[in-house]
């Protein structure tokens, strides 16, 4: 199982869904109206324009990354013994696509032009990084609920547990950089403003 790292299909797969979640998020902050999107704009605007994270801490930025990346991640991890977490990998991957894709397109829309530097320096650089290591994680995981299926051992997770909690702790240092990249650049553009 683990010559190959990844099965191509399941990656291809979980890429084609952030990549639909992306759309799918940026074409339904195109699609909402009304008041509720003209307050959303105007919080938007005021917090990047007049605040831009202020009151932003390091720490803190840090401890809100981690809670948001690394409790996915814990789900994936254990989603092979837990067969009722298997459901949630494409669809924590399709969520987190849609807040990317729903995010820059209201930035764009709230500052115009302007918005290319926040989503430059806000957005792409943890999940340029994130994205593809749920993406991996998540198929690591569907492929050893697949080997664990076909093999009908009950020790099959057991045989292959080492080289799954290498490659997830991996994962894990991973995301925890990009959740380290994203609170630097919170804090400096707040230190900085």
């Amino acid at each position: 199982m683990y010559r190959k790292i990844t099965n191509e299909k399941i990656l291809v797969g979980l890429f084609f869904i952030a990549a639909v979640g992306i759309c799918a998020g940026a074409f339904f902050e195109v699609l909402i109206t009304g008041e509720g999107k003209a307050q959303l704009m105007s919080l938007l605007k005021s917090f990047l324009i007049e605040q831009n994270g202020s009151n932003a801490d390091f720490i803190r930025c840090m401890n809100n990354g981690l809670k948001t990346d690394l409790i996915p991640i814990l789900l994936f991890f254990f989603s092979p013994a837990l067969i009722i977490l298997l459901p949630l990998i494409p669809i924590i991957i399709l969520l987190k696509s849609v807040t990317i894709g729903f995010s820059a397109a209201m930035t764009f829309e709230a500052l115009g032009i302007k918005g290319i530097l926040p989503v430059l320096f806000s957005l792409v650089p943890q999940n340029i990084i994130a994205l593809p290591v749920y993406c991996l994680l998540g198929t690591l995981s569907i492929q050893m609920f697949v080997h664990q299926l076909k093999s009908n051992k009950k020790n099959a997770l057991q045989q292959n547990a080492r080289h799954y909690i290498l490659y997830y702790a991996f994962g894990a240092i991973i995301i925890f950089m990009s959740c380290l990249i994203e609170a630097a650049i919170l804090t400096f553009s707040a230190v900085n403003k």
